[in-house]
């Protein structure tokens, strides 16, 4: 066993050099001052639920997301600025611990602090953590909050001074350490009580166990003592111990400023020069080892791997995980091509020569010394060759020697005209800035040559030589170079290089188009290459990996189909984003870039480096209101502007990647161009902010409260109360509708009543007893053409008042005809008692139209009750008088007995509904104003006087609309 553990100690004092001397030359991101750190004095590093990484030094504790430091000092409300260390809980608290009459914590970059019950100073540096619990211990004394002050925990009082130490636990309360009574023996005794104060289990330790250093309990099952040489924990579970000795296990026999943290609920030994994570069995794994220059005194390993270093002197360190795969070599120059020749990786640096990759040391070295413009080094397997060419030199190597020799200045080509080399049919070929030659490769002399500006790149392929110029893909053809039919969407495109990927397939690289693949038939675009200047590829198994100026780009290849998979760029431990070129060896990637060469395994994952999303404000009406309040009363033209934070500790730049919708307003993600979202005018309902970057995901959930009149019960009850009017007002319309339509029905109903008693006026019984009786009188006295002419007199009058009968209005003159006849039988009735004249106004058109069966009856009145019971000659008189084109004046008079002798005349009478025919033309009358095509006025006059007796009735026709 004791070998075995000296042969483990040997193998890590070997590997700890080489681990160092490695590490020397790892990228490591340095924060001081100058990037915004309070003091480059950092005592520790913790990080805490929500991924955000915190620095304590003597000047303040640092809260940092990968951009912004924020610093919390006494100004914010901490008891003193050197905070030299702090527990994290899962409830987002980071207590901080310092020497203080009063300590607390920061939760929402808010300071909380509470003061000690007895108002004496704490000393936390043995603090103690159960669960979200943390309570303050010093060297005699544990404190507890409580009622927003630390309270003294009492100790149990035991027999002996014995060193007691309490521990928060569900069954044990506490335990004592001493050392045993053998003075032979220099071991330690444990013993463990329970809540009751009885000994639950004595522990004997074999190991000696240092009085210095320091104790806590860890979490709510581990209590831990670590000093400069070991460390012991107790499993207060268990009651098991674990004992570990760092030369033992880690090869340091004095670990300065050892502790054992609980950092993202894993448990970190860190100290000066090493940190790492303990395994199941409580004993270190997989430990780092600080690089030398770097004089840190602790390490902590965060969620994403990424360690962070603390100085007392240069502030703090951080490499991340993939940059500790990466192996860097030639770092600080600008690395050029890198060639594999047979079994040697060979890169250029110009100004310096040709450097080959020693694969034990894992360097590369300079074996060629030429401070010329380098070109390439090529081999040739077809003539098994090694050329090396510059500016000024050509050199090559073959086996059995493989030693370098110049090729003779007088055989040669000019080494100026040499910038690629490729075999085709037995003939070497190469490119220069104005053409391509052929060259002997026995003499390595020009045979012919090839004019063509801009050619940098050859390559055979499938017996086809494809040249890559700065117009396109060309081919030499029947001794010409000709642009290739199939690849015209390369045409007028820089191409600077080509890959081989099988002898019938390559790729092609552009200068800020990407890459493409050929086939010897078609060529296609490599998915999201279409911006990359790309400089060369690598390919291995079904993998290719583009060196561009973004960075590596990697893809899976097979059956022709090319799949994106992931980049690899400078926040994954590139030295440059700018790549020049890349190599595939064994299980690794040699790239070279702008600023040397990194050597990454094959396998390495490109990282967001987020570690967190989060909101970081919320303003409402430009207030800042807190996250957890989630209701809001509405605000015309309210604003609403969430501020999104990220935590990321790779990406270089402020800037993060980002994505969000509110939802239900919109169903499709915006890419966030700033961390600021503002939304505007939002109206009362429940919504919820959804932002998300890579895996991470957040939301907001938050109500706009409606107004009183926004309210849903208010809009139904004005909603009800509208439909109510609304049904009311349709109720009174249709109502009235209804009624205008009976009223109209009614009046035409009324107005047929009196078309019918117009003509039943008309056909007077008595006109017509009496006009038969004249008939029948002129037969008894034989005088039959006078009875023929009365019967067709009357026969005709009666026709037309059947025809007139059925129409609204008839002409003029043909009321005048019928008024005519109708006079003409009274005249052949009364003989030469009666008289009568019609005047028409030879200015009034006698087309003009006039309402049917209106005259005839005034007319028949004015017979019947003016001249029939006057004792004199009667006479009735028609005139009818142009007003304008649309008016005219009807007057029907007679020089009867007058209207008061006719109303006695009736009074007398004993049929008394005679009366009722002046009642029916008067609402007759009324029906035709109603009707809007005529308006009518009427006055009826008596004309009795001194010597004159009679009636007069007036009519004026007024035209107003279209006939019906």
């Amino acid at each position: 066993m004791y070998n075995l553990k000296n042969l483990k100690v040997y193998i890590l004092l070997c590997i700890i050099p080489f681990v160092w001397s490695g590490s020397n030359a790892q990228e490591f991101t340095n924060y001081n001052t100058k990037n915004g750190l309070p003091s480059n004095h950092v005592y520790t590093i913790t990080q805490d639920s929500k991924g955000f990484v915190w620095f304590l030094t003597d000047k303040g504790m640092v809260k940092y997301n990968g951009n912004d430091f924020n610093t919390f000092t006494t100004a914010d409300g901490l008891p003193n600025n050197h905070i030299w260390d702090a527990r994290t809980t899962s409830d987002h608290k980071i207590w901080y611990l310092t020497k203080s009459s009063s300590l607390g914590y920061i939760l929402k970059d808010s300071v909380y602090r509470f003061f000690s019950k007895e108002k004496k100073m704490m000393n936390p540096i043995f603090t103690n953590q159960s669960g979200d619990n943390v309570y303050p211990t010093g060297p005699k004394n544990e404190h507890f909050l409580y009622n927003k002050e630390w309270n003294l925990i009492p100790k149990p009082l035991i027999k002996n001074k014995k060193s007691t130490h309490l521990v928060h636990h569900s069954e044990v309360g506490f335990f004592t350490i001493h050392k045993t009574k053998d003075i032979k023996k220099n071991n330690f005794t444990v013993q463990v009580f329970n809540k009751n104060n009885e000994v639950k289990k004595t522990i004997e330790l074999s190991k000696t166990l240092s009085s210095s250093g320091g104790r806590s309990q860890l979490n709510d099952s581990l209590f831990s003592w670590v000093s400069p040489k070991e460390y012991l924990i107790l499993n207060l579970n268990s009651l098991e111990t674990t004992y570990c000795n760092y030369k033992e296990s880690l090869g340091i026999a004095i670990l300065k400023h050892a502790r054992i943290k609980n950092i993202n609920g894993s448990l970190q030994l860190s100290g000066t020069g090493v940190v790492a994570t303990l395994d199941k069995d409580l004993m270190p794994s997989n430990p780092y080892f600080f690089p030398k220059d770097i004089n840190a005194h602790f390490g902590m390993i965060d969620k994403n791997n990424t360690i962070w270093l603390a100085t007392f002197n240069h502030g703090v360190y951080k490499t991340p995980f993939n940059n500790r795969r990466i192996k860097y070599q030639l770092s600080n120059e600008k690395t050029g091509s890198l060639q594999i020749l047979k079994d040697k990786i060979i890169a250029n640096i110009q100004g310096k020569g040709f450097y080959k990759f020693d694969t034990i040391t894992k360097q590369f070295k300079r074996f060629i010394n030429d401070t010329s413009y380098l070109f390439t080094a090529s081999y040739l397997p077809e003539i098994n060759t090694e050329y090396y060419i510059s500016e000024n030199k050509i050199r090559n190597a073959r086996p059995p020697s493989n030693h370098l020799y110049f090729i003779p200045p007088k055989t040669r080509i000019v080494a100026g005209l040499v910038q690629t080399l490729v075999y085709h049919k037995n003939k070497i070929y190469t490119s220069f800035s104005f053409g391509i030659h052929q060259i002997d490769p026995h003499t390595f002399s020009i045979q012919k040559s090839y004019s063509m500006p801009g050619c940098y790149d050859l390559i055979s392929v499938n017996k086809q030589l494809f040249i890559a110029s700065s117009t396109g893909l060309k081919t030499l053809e029947n001794e010409q170079l000709l642009p290739v039919a199939f690849a015209g969407a390369l045409d007028h495109k820089t191409l600077v290089s080509f890959t081989k990927l099988s002898p019938n397939s390559f790729l092609i690289h552009t200068d800020g188009f990407g890459s493409y693949f050929c086939d010897g038939n078609q060529i296609s675009l490599l998915e999201k290459s279409g911006n990359l200047s790309v400089k060369n590829a690598a390919f291995s198994n079904d993998t290719v990996w583009l060196a561009s100026n973004k960075g590596i780009f990697r893809y899976h290849y097979k059956n022709n189909i090319f799949n994106y998979l992931n980049s690899i760029t400078e926040s994954d431990g590139l030295p440059s984003k700018n790549c020049n070129d890349i190599v595939a060896y064994k299980n690794k990637l040699l790239i070279s870039t702008e600023n040397g060469i990194a050597i990454i395994p094959k396998n390495i994952q490109s990282s967001t480096g987020m570690e967190a999303l989060y909101f970081e404000s919320i303003h409402y009406n430009q207030q800042e209101i807190q996250e957890s309040s989630n209701r809001y009363h509405y605000e015309k033209n309210s604003d609403f502007t969430f501020k999104i934070g990220g935590i990321n500790f790779l990406k270089t730049t402020a800037s993060f990647e980002y994505s969000y919708r509110l939802a239900p307003l919109q169903k499709d993600w915006t890419s966030g161009k700033t961390t600021l979202v503002n939304f505007n005018d939002l109206k009362p309902g429940s919504y919820t902010l959804q932002i998300k970057s890579g895996t991470f995901k957040q939301e907001q959930t938050f109500k706009i409260s409606p107004l009183w009149y926004q309210r849903l019960w208010v809009k139904i009850g004005i909603g009800i109360l509208l439909c109510s009017l609304l049904a009311i007002l349709l109720y009174w319309i249709r109502r009235k509708e209804l009624e205008k339509k009976i009223k109209t029905i009614n009046e035409q109903k009324q107005l047929a009543e009196f078309e019918l008693y117009a003509l039943r006026s008309q056909m007077n019984p008595h006109f017509v007893f009496n006009s038969l009786n004249a008939i029948q009188y002129y037969i008894t006295k034989n005088d039959i053409e006078l009875s023929e002419k009365y019967l067709v007199k009357f026969a005709q009058l009666i026709r037309m008042f059947f025809d007139f009968s059925s129409l609204k209005s008839i002409p003029l003159h043909q009321e005048m005809i019928l008024l005519e006849k109708y006079l003409e039988i009274e005249k052949m009735r009364f003989g030469d008692d009666f008289h009568y004249k019609i005047i028409l106004d030879p200015a009034i058109d006698k087309e003009q139209k006039l309402p049917t069966m209106l005259l005839q009856p005034i007319v028949e009145n004015a017979v019947n009750h003016g001249i029939f019971h006057n004792n004199r000659k009667g006479l009735v008189s028609i005139s009818v008088t142009h007003i304008s084109s649309t008016s005219f004046l009807v007057t029907i008079s007679d020089n009867g007995v007058g209207i008061k002798k006719v109303k006695e005349i009736q009074q007398k009478s004993l049929k008394k509904n005679r009366s009722t025919s002046s009642h029916v033309f008067q609402e007759r009358i009324r029906l035709i104003n109603l009707a809007k095509t005529w308006h009518i006025s009427h006055s009826i006059s008596d004309l009795t006087g001194q010597n004159t007796t009679g009636t007069k009735v007036t009519l004026i026709f007024k035209k107003q609309g279209h006939e019906i």
